[in-house]
C-alpha cells in the first residue's frame, strides 16, 4: 500500500522482499497475499500517487527474482497434467463450517474437550464438523471487527471487503452449517454454492484444495479492523477519564486472548531415536525400509503412513521407499501398490484380520531378494506404534512377523527402535526380465500398459507413449553392462519403421535403434560411467505412438456389423434373476437410458455416437407395449446404431414381431425365459448374429464397446541385463 500511496521505492523493495519470503515459506499463503494485495489496490485506487505503476513493477520484480528458484519449478510442475488432481479432492471436508467461526477449538482449556477423542471422532466421521475445527474467529473478534468496519467504513472499505471475501473462500464450495452441507427447501434437497467454486477453475489458485487455509488472511484482515475499533474505543474512553483507555484496552485484549486460548498445545517428541543415528554412521547411499510402510499425498493415503520417518531421514540421510509429498502422479502410488512384499505389507498393516495365503507368502518370498537388490534395501526399522492409534497399533506384530518370513533378518544388537539388517544376495551375472509376466512389475515405471498373454505370439507389454521407463539394479558398477531387448513396433498400414532411443540415468546413448516390423532383438553396451549402484533408470523413447482406433478402423467396429462407433458404450441388464431389476446404457460414462421396466432402447448416430433418441417400453406389463416396441424399431433408418437393455421381466409379453425387430438390429438368439437379462449393441439392418450382445437367464448381462484409445509405440517381450568386461 505504501508502494502505491507514497513515492517510496524502499517500500516497493521491502514489499517485494516480504512477498518473496511468503512464497518461499509457503507458496499457498504467498498466493493468498497476492490476492489480498489485488483487493487492496482495487479499493484504494483513489489514494494512489503518480508513478505507482513503476513502483508496483519494482515490487513484483523483486518478488519474482527472489522466489523464482522455487516458484518457477513449482508452477511448471503444476501445469503438468500428471500432477493435476481430478475433481475437488477433500475441498468440502477441509472447509470451514459457518458455525465454526464462533465455536472454540477443541484445545481450549474451558470450552474445548479431549483432543485425541476429537481426532478419533473426525476420523470415524462422528464429529460435529467434517474436520477438526481450525477456523475459530471468535465472538469478540467478530464484534470488534464489525465495529471497526462500521465506524471507519470509508477508510477501511478495502479491509472489510477482503475480510468478507476470504471468509467466504474459507467456507469452501458449499455452505456447511453445523456439519450439514445439504438442506431441504420444501422437499428439494440442495447445497448452497459459494465463490470458492470459481477459484477451483483458476490456474495456480486451484492448486489449493483446503479452503480453510483462507482463514489465515481472514484473521489478518480482522486484526486490522479490530485495531481501528480498539483505537476508537480507547480514544473515546481517554477523553472521559485519564487511564480509562488503558483499562478498557487491557480488558478487550485480555478477552481476545482468552477466546483464542489453545492449551496445552499437543507436542511431538522431536528426539531422533538412536537407531537412526546408527544408520547415519553407515557408509554408502542405500535405502531403508521404515515401518509402518505407507505413502501419502495431499488427498490420499496408501498403507499406514507415518511422517515421523521422513523427519528421522533428516538425520540418517538414506533413501526411503515411502513417505509424504504434496502432489504425485498416479504411477507413484500404483507402482508401490503392485510390488511384491509391499503389496502384502499394505494389507497386513491395514487389517488386523488379514492373513496372506501360503501361495501369496511363497510368491512374495521368491521375489523378495530381487526387490531388495532393485531398491537397494539394506535395513528394516520397526518403529513402535503410537498407542491407541489403529490400525498399525494392532498390526505391528503381524507386520514384523511377515517381514521375517521374507528375508532372514539379522537384528542389530542394542538398537532402539529395533533395527534389522537385510542380507545382501549377489546379483546374478545375467538378469532376465520377462515383460508380460507379473514378476516384471517391480522393474516397470511409467509408460507401460498391462500384461498381455499374446502380442504377436509372445507374452509382452505395450509401451504406451513416447517414453517407457525400466528400473535396473546394480550391486557394483562394472566397466560395461550389456542390454538386450526383444521389441516389436505397433504395426499398421503405412507405419514404417519405429525409432527407439535409450536414455540411462538421464544420459542418452549414442546409438539409437531402428525397430523394423515384427519381433526383433536389439543389443546395447552401456559404459560404467553412466551407471550407479542401486536402481538405474532406463528410458525407452520412441519416435511415435499411435492409437489403434486411428490407425486400424476395424478396432472401432461393432461386432461384425461393419458399423463404426467412436464412443465408449456400456450396457448393463438385469431381468431380476440377478437379484435386481436394472437397465443401464451409458455413452462415454453419461447415462442415456430411460430406466423403464421392460425394454430400454437408445439410438445413436454412427461414428460419433451422438444420442438421437431414447425410449422405454414396458413389455412386462402388456402386449401393446411390445407392439409399440416393434413399430419403433421398424421405423429406425438402416445403419443407425441401436443399444438395447432389458430391465425386469421384459420377456413377459415380448411378441414375435418385437423379436423379429430385435433380430433386424443384428441380434442372435433373443432370450425367452422369464426374468432373463439381455444387453445388445447393434445396428439397424445388420445381419442376424453380427451385433455385440450377451444374454443371461440367471444373472446380469453386460456388453461394452470401447475403441482402443491406447497410444501404442512398441511391445517389449523381454529385457536381459548382463555384465560385460569390455565394449
Amino acid at each position: 500500500m505504501k508502494s502505491v500511496q507514497t513515492r517510496s521505492r524502499l517500500a516497493a523493495v521491502l514489499g517485494g522482499l516480504f512477498l518473496a519470503a511468503a512464497l518461499l515459506n509457503e507458496m499457498t499463503f504467498g498466493v493468498f497475499l497476492a490476492m489480498l494485495a489485488l483487493v487492496l489496490l482495487i479499493f484504494t485506487w483513489h489514494r494512489t500517487v503518480p508513478g505507482w505503476v513503476p513502483r508496483l513493477g519494482l515490487l513484483a520484480t523483486v518478488a519474482v527474482l527472489l522466489s523464482a528458484p522455487v516458484v518457477v519449478p513449482v508452477v511448471r510442475a503444476s501445469l503438468d497434467s500428471r500432477y493435476a488432481l481430478p475433481g475437488w479432492g477433500d475441498a468440502l471436508k477441509l472447509s470451514a463450517d459457518l458455525w465454526s467461526f464462533t465455536t472454540p477449538v477443541a484445545l481450549h482449556p474451558l470450552f474445548g474437550h479431549d483432543w485425541v477423542r476429537e481426532l478419533r471422532a473426525v476420523q470415524e466421521q462422528k464429529a460435529r464438523f467434517a474436520d477438526v475445527n481450525t477456523v475459530f474467529v471468535g465472538v469478540s473478534t467478530l464484534v470488534l471487527a464489525a465495529l471497526g468496519a462500521w465506524r471507519f467504513r470509508g477508510r477501511v472499505m478495502a479491509w472489510t471487503v477482503a475480510a468478507l471475501a476470504f471468509a467466504l473462500f474459507s467456507l469452501g464450495p458449499l455452505l456447511q452449517i453445523n456439519g450439514r452441507a445439504h438442506f431441504s427447501f420444501d422437499g428439494l434437497e440442495s447445497g448452497v454454492p459459494l465463490p470458492f467454486i470459481v477459484l477451483h477453475y483458476l490456474p495456480i489458485i486451484k492448486g489449493n484444495r483446503a479452503p480453510n487455509r483462507f482463514s489465515v488472511v481472514l484473521m489478518l484482515c480482522a486484526a486490522v479492523l479490530m485495531g481501528y475499533a480498539l483505537w476508537w474505543l480507547a480514544s473515546a474512553a481517554g477523553r472521559r477519564a485519564p487511564g480509562l483507555a488503558t483499562v478498557i484496552g487491557s480488558l478487550l485484549i485480555g478477552l481476545l486472548l482468552f477466546e483464542q486460548l489453545a492449551l496445552p498445545l499437543p507436542l511431538s517428541d522431536a528426539r531422533v531415536p538412536p537407531a537412526y543415528r546408527r544408520l547415519a554412521a553407515e557408509p554408502g547411499d542405500f535405502a531403508v525400509l521404515s515401518l509402518p510402510l505407507g505413502w501419502r499425498n495431499s488427498f490420499s493415503v496408501l498403507g499406514s503412513e507415518d511422517t515421523r520417518t521422513q523427519y528421522y531421514q533428516t538425520v540418517h540421510a538414506k533413501r526411503l521407499p515411502s513417505g509424504n509429498i504434496s502432489r504425485a502422479p498416479a504411477i507413484k502410488f500404483d507402482y508401490f501398490a503392485r510390488l511384491p512384499v509391499f503389496r502384502t505389507l499394505i494389507k497386513i498393516e491395514a487389517d488386523v484380520s488379514y492373513r496372506p495365503t501360503a501361495e501369496e507368502v511363497a510368491a512374495d518370498r521368491q521375489q523378495a531378494g530381487a526387490l531388495a537388490r532393485l531398491l537397494d534395501l539394506r535395513y528394516v526399522v520397526a518403529n513402535p506404534p503410537v498407542p491407541g492409534r489403529p490400525p498399525y497399533s494392532d498390526t505391528y506384530t503381524a507386520t514384523l512377523a511377515y517381514l521375517e518370513q521374507m528375508w532372514p533378518l539379522a537384528p542389530v544388537a542394542g538398537s532402539d527402535p529395533p533395527l534389522f539388517r537385510i542380507p545382501r544376495t549377489p546379483q546374478p551375472a545375467e538378469l532376465r526380465i520377462d515383460l508380460g509376466d507379473p514378476s516384471s512389475a517391480m522393474y516397470r515405471g511409467e509408460g507401460w500398459d498391462r500384461d498381455e498373454p499374446d502380442i504377436a505370439g509372445a507374452s509382452a507389454v505395450w509401451a504406451t507413449g513416447p517414453d517407457a521407463r525400466l528400473f535396473l539394479p546394480l550391486d557394483a558398477v562394472p566397466p560395461f553392462m550389456g542390454l538386450r531387448l526383444r521389441v516389436a513396433p505397433f504395426e499398421y498400414p503405412g507405419a514404417g519403421d519405429q525409432k527407439m532411443d535409450l536414455w540411462i540415468n538421464g544420459h542418452q546413448l549414442d546409438r539409437p535403434a531402428i525397430v523394423g516390423p515384427g519381433w526383433g532383438e536389439y543389443a546395447f553396451s552401456i559404459p560404467g560411467r553412466l551407471l550407479r549402484v542401486g536402481t538405474n533408470d532406463l528410458s525407452l523413447r520412441f519416435e511415435r505412438s499411435t492409437r489403434p482406433r486411428d490407425a486400424l478402423p476395424q478396432t472401432r467396429l461393432i461386432g461384425t456389423t461393419g458399423i463404426s462407433l467412436d464412443a465408449v458404450v456400456t450396457v448393463t441388464s438385469d431381468g431380476g434373476s440377478g437379484g435386481q431389476e436394472i437397465g443401464y446404457i451409458t455413452i462415454d460414462d453419461q447415462d442415456v437410458s430411460e430406466h423403464r421396466r421392460g425394454v430400454n432402447v437408445t439410438v445413436l448416430e454412427p461414428g460419433s455416437g451422438s444420442v438421437l433418441e431414447a425410449r422405454g417400453f414396458d413389455t412386462a406389463a402388456n402386449q401393446f407395449e411390445a407392439a409399440r416396441l416393434a413399430e419403433f424399431l421398424d421405423a429406425i433408418p438402416a445403419g443407425r446404431i441401436v443399444v438395447v437393455a432389458f430391465q425386469g421381466n421384459a420377456t413377459a409379453h415380448l411378441s414375435e414381431a418385437a423379436r423379429a425387430a430385435l433380430t433386424a438390429l443384428g441380434a442372435g438368439e433373443v432370450p425367452s425365459s422369464a426374468g432373463a437379462s439381455f444387453a445388445l449393441i447393434g445396428a439397424k439392418g445388420a445381419a442376424p448374429g453380427s451385433a455385440s450382445q450377451e444374454s443371461n437367464a440367471a444373472g446380469v448381462a453386460y456388453r461394452e464397446h470401447r475403441p482402443d484409445d491406447r497410444p501404442l509405440a512398441a511391445a517389449v517381450d523381454w529385457v536381459i541385463w548382463t555384465r560385460e568386461t569390455g565394449e
